[in-house]
């Protein structure tokens, strides 16, 4: 497993190291719901929960982190998609994420997400087509996935794609 690591970034001259942690146990549980009322709704929630117990290691020092750390201990995820007309779907879906360790630097914070889309197939053309609109992070959140790298706020865009 690689993720029952201690890194070592070392001199910043490719000098990094990874040290197995001596003793460490990984744990944690997820649950997931979905239903499917095929002509009218799809639904989904989960929710994830990721922890980690170790023993000190004689390689730990103030700059090193284990990589367990830099996981998010708990992921809420909810979708749901109605049908509006036919072969058109309104898709909405939330999702938080909680804070967490960064490999340098602060913590990165909890951070919670809408996005809203919209799907529409047709033909064209004895051709299938599916054209789709949605806007991500609606609030506004400003957050990082990884340190020092910011998301976009609000973005939208237009798709159109086809089956060949």
């Amino acid at each position: 497993m690689n993720d029952s690591g201690i890194t070592a970034p070392g001199t910043g001259l490719g000098s990094n190291c990874l040290y197995n942690i001596p003793s460490v146990k990984m744990y944690g549980v997820e649950v997931e719901a979905a239903i499917n009322l095929e002509k009218r709704f799809r639904g989904l929630i989960s929710y994830s929960y990721q922890g980690f117990d170790a023993k000190e290691s004689p390689f730990q020092q103030g700059w090193s982190y284990y990589l367990p750390l830099v996981y998010p201990k708990h992921k809420i995820k909810a979708i749901g998609r109605v049908r509006c007309w036919e072969d058109g779907w309104l898709q909405i879906d939330a999702r938080f994420i909680s804070a967490r360790h960064s490999q340098k630097g602060p913590r990165l914070g909890s951070y919670a997400l809408l996005n809203l889309g919209f799907e529409q197939k047709f033909r064209f053309w004895q051709q299938e087509l599916t054209l789709t609109a949605f806007g991500n992070n609606l609030t506004g959140t400003k957050y990082q996935e990884i340190q020092g790298y910011y998301m976009p706020r609000q973005t939208f865009g237009v798709t159109i794609g086809t089956k060949f």
